[in-house]
């Protein structure tokens, strides 16, 4: 990894690393509005990406600073994003090897994300870089993915029980019951939250658009 940052195209590579889940390369794609969608590859050879995951991630402690950081409001879920996307626009590409990726183990009984913490950073995210006019459609393209997704996600959850599921909360887990109602349980569950997550962003979008107009230094402001 240092070698490459090292080499000469280390003025074009501004974060460097790779990621690998079950088995395959996760490449997720930011910018798209699609609700967990991830592209996955056997092999993966100096791939630009549009971040790079960073439990294996090297990049300029210059850079970092420079760019103030990584945005604490996420709170867990796409404060990766956000910093790759603030990579590429000072014109610096992310890159993906997997001969340099590092096997990360996801645990769905503990993990600490879920659909409201999804949909909120999403959505944050997207205020945060998207053109205002994007922004104004944003509730009506997110209707249109919820139903292109939904036979998707009921094939997905209909096939494995509740516990399996990493973006469900424990309390939820913990219920036992037949196909038809865990099915609803989940279909429920997700777009609630995507109606909350939309609430949330609506109730914080005076800050949003602050951070979005000044680009804080979010380390300055932690120390």
């Amino acid at each position: 990894m240092l070698n490459l940052m090292e080499s000469n195209e280390r003025k074009k590579i501004g974060q460097l690393g790779g990621e690998i889940i079950n088995g395959k390369i996760r490449l997720g794609n930011s910018e798209r509005n699609g609700d967990g969608l991830f592209s996955w590859f056997d092999s993966l050879k100096m791939k630009e990406t549009d971040y790079v995951p960073t439990s294996n991630c090297i990049m300029p402690l210059s850079l970092l600073k420079e760019l103030g950081g990584f945005d604490p409001y996420y709170i867990y879920g796409y404060e990766d994003n956000d910093l790759g996307w603030r990579v590429r626009k000072k014109g610096l590409k992310c890159i993906m090897d997997d001969k340099i990726a590092a096997y990360h183990h996801v645990s769905n009984t503990g993990r600490t994300s879920n659909f409201f913490l999804f949909h909120k950073n999403r959505i944050r995210f997207l205020i945060k870089k998207e053109k205002f006019y994007f922004l104004i459609f944003l509730p009506l393209i997110d209707i249109y993915y919820a139903f292109k997704l939904l036979p998707a996600r009921i094939k997905e959850f209909s096939q494995k029980p509740l516990e399996k599921v990493a973006w469900l909360d424990k309390s939820q887990k913990k219920k036992d019951c037949g196909k038809i109602k865990k099915i609803l349980i989940l279909v429920i569950y997700s777009y609630r939250n995507l109606l909350k997550a939309y609430w949330w962003n609506l109730m914080h979008l005076a800050e949003t658009l602050r951070i979005r107009r000044e680009n804080p230094d979010f380390i300055k402001n932690e120390i």
